[in-house]
C-alpha cells in the first residue's frame, strides 16, 4: 500500500513539473515577445522610416530635374514620388503578428506665392535686341505669377527628418530646431549665370497627403524655353536691367557678401555678384522678395518659360498661354527688287518669348509716307480686303505653325522711283504687332537696286 501511494506522489510530482516547465516557457516566450515589440519592431520602423525619407529625398530632387527638363525640352516628364511609406508586417517567432504603428502619412503641396501673397516675378529696365525689340521696352514692367512646392511627413520615430522645398530651381531642406528654423540648399541656381538669365515659373494645384506613391507630372505650358537677347540700358534710358523674385530662404543663402549686407558665407549667388566677377550690381531683400539689378550698357541672353505640375490621376485641363507679339526673322534692313517675290518670315510668341502655334496673323504693306496706300500684294492676300486699296491683295494670311513661324510671300510692284514702305504683322485676336519698318524696309527700283548691289559687290 506505501509502495502505491510512493508511486502515485512521483508521478504526480512529475506532472506538477511539466506544468511549471510549460508555464516557464510560456513567461519566457511573452516576455521575449514584448521586448521584440518593444524594442525590435520601433528599431525596425525607424529603419523603414529613415530608408523612405532617403528614397523619397532623392525622388524630390530627381523632380527638380525633370522641372528644369522640361523647361528646357518642352516635354512632359514623370516623377513617382513615394510621398508615405508603409510597414511590412512582422511575425514574432514567425507566427505571432507583431503590432505596428500607422504608417507614416506624408503631404506635397503647391503653393502659389503670387496668389497666397501678391508677390510676382517682376522684370523691368530691358530692352528687347532682334526680334524681342518690338515688345520689350526698358519702361515696360513684366509680372509672372509663380509657385513653390514643399515636402513634408510625419514620422513615427524619425523626428530629424527635414522639411524639403523647391523655388525658383533651388531644392533646400528645412530643419526645425531648438532655436528656430535652419536652411540646407541641396541643389546649385539656374537663375544667372554669367550673361545667361533663366527663370522657371511654376504652377500647380496639388494637395495630397497620402500612404502611398503619387506620380507627379511636369507639364511644360510655355516652353521648351526660348532664348532672347536683352540689353541693360543706363538709368537715363530706363535702365538698368532689374529683377525681382518671391522667395522664402534666408537672404544669407542667397548672397552672403558685404555687398549683400552679410558676411562671407556661401550664398548660392555669391559668385554672380559684381564684387566677384559677376554682372549683379546690386542684391536687396526683403519682404518675401529678392531684387537683383543688373550692370547697365551690358547685353544678356534671356530665357523665360512655366511649367505646370499636377499629378497623374489629375483630370483638369493644363493652363494655356495666350499669343503676345509677333517677332520678325530676318534681317533688320531689307531692300526688295520691284517686280519680285519674297519671303517674308516671323514667329509668333506668348509673353515668355516662346513659339505659340495655331495663332491667326495678317500681314499689311503700305507706303510709309502714306500709310492709307497700300504697297504690293500678298499671295495670301484677298483683293480689296482693305479700305481703300481695292487693287491690293492684303491683307496676307497666315497662321502660325511649328515653332510659332508665319511665312508670307509678298510680290512687289512696279516703282518709278525708291519707296520706303511700313510693314506690319499683327496677330488677330489683340492689337499686338511686329512694327518692322524700323529701320525700314523699301522696294527699290530696278536702277537702283543693281546700283545698291554693284557698290556691295565692289
Amino acid at each position: 500500500m506505501k509502495r502505491n501511494n510512493i508511486h502515485s506522489l512521483v508521478k504526480s510530482e512529475q506532472a506538477v513539473s511539466v506544468v511549471i516547465g510549460a508555464l516557464l516557457i510560456v513567461s519566457i516566450m511573452t516576455l521575449a515577445a514584448v521586448q521584440y515589440q518593444n524594442n525590435i519592431i520601433p528599431a525596425q520602423e525607424e529603419e523603414t522610416e529613415f530608408e523612405h525619407n532617403r528614397e523619397v529625398r532623392s525622388s524630390l530632387y530627381h523632380l527638380r530635374s525633370n522641372i528644369v527638363a522640361s523647361s528646357s525640352s518642352g516635354e512632359i516628364r514623370t516623377t513617382p514620388v513615394d510621398v508615405g511609406t508603409r510597414f511590412d508586417q512582422q511575425f514574432i517567432f514567425g507566427f505571432l503578428p507583431a503590432v505596428h504603428s500607422p504608417n507614416p502619412s506624408g503631404t506635397f503641396e503647391t503653393y502659389n506665392v503670387s496668389d497666397e501673397e501678391g508677390l510676382e516675378v517682376e522684370i523691368t529696365g530691358a530692352q528687347g535686341r532682334g526680334g524681342a525689340s518690338n515688345y520689350w521696352q526698358p519702361t515696360s514692367t513684366y509680372e509672372y505669377s509663380t509657385s513653390f512646392a514643399n515636402y513634408s511627413v510625419d514620422y513615427e520615430h524619425f523626428q530629424d527628418a527635414p522639411n524639403v522645398k523647391y523655388e525658383n530651381s533651388v531644392m533646400y531642406d528645412e530643419v526645425e530646431t531648438a532655436s528656430g528654423t535652419d536652411t540646407v540648399i541641396q541643389t546649385s541656381q539656374n537663375i544667372v549665370q554669367g550673361n545667361n538669365i533663366n527663370i522657371i515659373m511654376l504652377s500647380g494645384d496639388i494637395q495630397t497627403s497620402t500612404t502611398q506613391t503619387v506620380n507627379v507630372q511636369a507639364q511644360p505650358v510655355s516652353a521648351p524655353a526660348q532664348t532672347v537677347t536683352i540689353y541693360s540700358p543706363p538709368s537715363a534710358e530706363g535702365g538698368p536691367l532689374q529683377i525681382t523674385i518671391p522667395t522664402d530662404l534666408p537672404q544669407s543663402d542667397w548672397c552672403d557678401l558685404p555687398a549683400c549686407g552679410g558676411g562671407e558665407g556661401e550664398g548660392i549667388l555669391n559668385e554672380q555678384m559684381a564684387s566677384q566677377g559677376g554682372n549683379i550690381n546690386d542684391f536687396s531683400y526683403g519682404g518675401g522678395e529678392m531684387t537683383l539689378r543688373f550692370q547697365a550698357d551690358e547685353t544678356y541672353t534671356m530665357k523665360l518659360s512655366r511649367v505646370h505640375l499636377q499629378t497623374q490621376n489629375d483630370q483638369s485641363v493644363t493652363p494655356q498661354i495666350e499669343s503676345q507679339y509677333v517677332a520678325w526673322q530676318g534681317s533688320e534692313r531689307i531692300s526688295f527688287r520691284e517686280n519680285t517675290r519674297h519671303t517674308i518670315t516671323a514667329q509668333v510668341r506668348d509673353r515668355y518669348n516662346n513659339p505659340v502655334e495655331g495663332i491667326d496673323t495678317v500681314a499689311v504693306a503700305t507706303d510709309s509716307n502714306d500709310e492709307d496706300e497700300c504697297i504690293g500684294d500678298f499671295v495670301s492676300g484677298t483683293l480689296g480686303g482693305i479700305a481703300g486699296c481695292p487693287d491690293n491683295y492684303q491683307p496676307g494670311e497666315k497662321t502660325s505653325g511649328e515653332n510659332g513661324e508665319v511665312t508670307f510671300f509678298y510680290d512687289t510692284p512696279q516703282v518709278q522711283d525708291d519707296t520706303s514702305i511700313n510693314l506690319q504683322i499683327e496677330l488677330s485676336k489683340n492689337s499686338a504687332y511686329a512694327s518692322l519698318q524700323e529701320p525700314g524696309f523699301r522696294v527699290a527700283s530696278e536702277e537702283s537696286y543693281e546700283s545698291e548691289n554693284l557698290q556691295t559687290t565692289n
